[in-house]
């Protein structure tokens, strides 16, 4: 059984350097929904058989585009929810709100809406789900941190592969 983690292609927006917490959530918002800049994918030359994506619209995009059959989409696949850890006039760079968002979400921090244990339990059931789907090779398009954690549940279910960074648009292979 093989699994190739894809991160979404990159989205196309700007990014201020500098925001207030209102308008990292704008951005946040705006970045669920902007397009995506097309990138060819090296898919091994494996036969895929499936391919789960998120329900997000970048990810959906990228998923039929690199897949030409049936594109399942997934909720427990999106990617984690960021949030300002305040709310403040207060500017910070962009990158700051970002770090600040997820060690938040490390410690279950109440301003965000997902804990760090609900993320694991999401990427745990979707594995679950999969390995049900023995001498399959599936395709998964999903989000950069997301990914993080799911590739820690698979390696805890017995599969072998190389964590590390996912850059849009490239395959990371598991294989079991």
């Amino acid at each position: 059984m093989k699994i190739g983690l894809i991160r979404h292609f990159q989205v196309h927006i700007d990014t201020p350097t500098f925001m207030s917490s209102k308008e990292f959530s704008q951005w946040v918002y705006d970045y669920d929904r902007a397009d995506i800049l097309k990138k060819d994918v090296d898919l091994l030359g494996i036969q895929w058989d499936i391919c789960y994506t998120s329900n997000l619209p970048r990810a959906i995009q990228t998923a039929e585009m690199i897949f030409p059959h049936l594109v399942l989409e997934r909720e427990e696949l999106r990617e984690v929810p960021i949030f300002p850890i305040t709310n403040c006039k207060l500017v910070l760079p962009h990158f700051l709100w970002m770090i600040a968002g997820r060690i938040a979400w490390y410690l279950s921090h109440p301003s965000q809406l997902e804990t760090k244990n609900a993320t694991k339990v999401r990427a745990k059931q979707f594995v679950q789900q999969i390995l049900k789907e023995k001498n399959q090779n599936i395709i998964v398009v999903s989000h950069g941190f997301f990914l993080s954690v799911l590739t820690k549940v698979l390696q805890k279910n017995g599969f072998e592969g190389k964590r590390k960074t996912f850059k849009n648009g490239e395959l990371l292979l598991f294989e079991k």
